[in-house]
């Protein structure tokens, strides 16, 4: 039977033995040209991660639970412990008993091992170093073991290129989170007895350049909310997890009972804003905390803006909105007005800061993702974009785990937090001055990172032409 045009025909490629992957995504024509140009240029030399290494996956289930979690023992690696730029970061890091890691030495790595995320941001990944001997990974973790024939730090480098992108980019299935397997990881294709550390100097070297600037650019965030804090009277401490915790009566009453590694932290972070001198009551006084939003005057092919998690970034307020008529969003989404400010309550959007003021929305009412907190001024003693700055503090976000509820991977704080937060308030025009000079650092530390960016693309493009052998 011959098929009909418009009916869709995939076919499967080969890879050295008979292809199994018949995705549509997997066998997509730039993909099939990339696998037919690199086996054109290396023939034999052409090997899977999985002929030249062991590619294990993180342990299963409930086998490494929260309640697990302590101050000291073997480290865990999680995703938020490998950097965006392709290093180990420790600044994060949680332990496990020696006895509950070494059960699960399998899932063990050391120095020289690679690490990738296996969910989030696909592929992330990083050479382990000597900082610990011994670490466990986490589910979400895909460890690269035992590396032959190859670097550990070239197979680093392949994998940041666009040709590893476009390799991983291949094998990601799922719809709403993408994910990759550990066999996705152990048949990309990679090219062995070549020019490995030329190749890897040119990824490294524009690694750290990329990772200077973004490192000046962040230090001008940093000083700027350093600075905000110091004219408040604010000193926050360090977080540090705890085995056991204490809370204040007032807080037990306002806030309800907690009991986590961040409670104690939030008892101290309340009682220090508590004493400033700029202490002004709680934020409910000075906002509305998820209100209801009129919005019967909308038809429904009225334009509003809309707003998912995902178009949300980190901590700089930017936020990319899209715009849809009213009858496609009307049910399911939160409702917000111009001005509002959203704060995500569910982890890990809430540590990471995912919080943005809408003054600039195209359209005066909005629809977002449930996972939001809005946040609606009563009366002109706040200015938006100064409480915005206060919720996106890093102390500010650890503390406002200690009202964590749910399950481990779908924890949420509750409006009670926001509602009953100790809030400082200098006068008006002091906020509005502390507020510009965030928003001012975050314009400049933006070109900075926009600037790496492209300069870190391009040499990414440059590293697949020196491959490839088209320069």
């Amino acid at each position: 039977m011959t098929p009909d045009a418009n009916d869709l025909c995939v076919f499967a490629i080969k890879r050295g033995d008979i292809e199994k992957r018949l995705d549509i995504n997997y066998n997509l024509p730039q993909y099939a040209h990339l696998i037919s140009a690199l086996r054109t240029k290396f023939g034999n030399n052409l090997k899977r991660i999985g002929d030249i290494s062991d590619v294990i996956c993180g342990p299963f289930g409930s086998a490494i639970k929260t309640s697990d979690y302590q101050e000291s023992g073997i480290p865990l690696i999680r995703i938020a412990n490998i950097s965006k730029d392709g290093y180990m970061d420790y600044s994060d890091i949680i332990y496990i008993s020696e006895e509950l890691g070494n059960s699960l030495s399998r899932t063990q790595v050391s120095k020289g091992d690679i690490v990738i995320s296996q969910r989030g941001s696909l592929g992330q990944c990083a050479v382990v170093d000597d900082t610990f001997p011994v670490q466990n990974i986490s589910a979400n973790i895909i460890a690269v073991k035992n590396i032959k024939k190859v670097s550990a730090q070239f197979i680093h480098d392949y994998l940041l290129s666009t040709i590893g992108h476009k390799l991983l980019e291949r094998s990601t299935s799922g719809q709403v989170q993408q994910k990759i397997t550990t066999q996705d990881i152990a048949d990309i294709l990679i090219p062995i007895g070549d020019d490995e550390n030329k190749l890897s100097c040119v990824i490294s070297r524009a690694n750290e350049r990329k990772r200077n600037e973004y490192k000046r650019a962040e230090n001008i965030v940093i000083d700027s909310r350093k600075d905000v804090l110091k004219q408040l009277g604010l000193a926050f401490p360090d977080y540090k997890p705890a085995l056991y915790s204490y809370i204040r009566l007032k807080n037990l009453l306002e806030f309800g009972i907690v009991c986590n590694t961040h409670s104690s932290f939030m008892n101290k972070m309340l009682y220090i804003m508590r004493i400033n001198a700029l202490y002004a009551g709680c934020l409910e006084d000075y906002v509305e905390v998820n209100p209801p939003t009129p919005n019967n005057r909308l038809d429904d092919n009225t334009m509003v803006s809309f707003v998912p998690m995902a178009s949300v970034e980190e901590r700089n307020n930017v936020v990319h909105y899209e715009e849809k008529r009213y009858f496609e969003v009307k049910n399911g989404f939160t409702a917000f007005k111009k001005g509002d400010l959203l704060w995500a309550k569910i982890t890990p959007c809430m540590q990471n800061g995912k919080a943005f003021c809408s003054d600039e929305m195209p359209t005066d009412f909005g629809f977002g993702s449930t996972e939001f907190h809005v946040l609606r001024k009563k009366n002109d003693k706040i200015h938006i974009p100064f409480l915005w700055v206060l919720l996106t503090d890093s102390s500010i976000l650890e503390s406002a785990q200690g009202m964590f509820s749910g399950s481990a991977g779908q924890q949420r704080v509750s409006d009670a937090f926001l509602k009953k937060l100790p809030i400082v308030l200098p006068p008006l025009e002091v906020q509005i001055m502390l507020a510009d000079k965030v928003f001012s650092a975050l314009k400049e530390a933006r070109a900075k990172v926009q600037l790496a960016d492209s300069e870190w693309a391009d040499t990414k493009a440059q590293f697949e032409k020196e491959l490839l052998g088209e320069t």
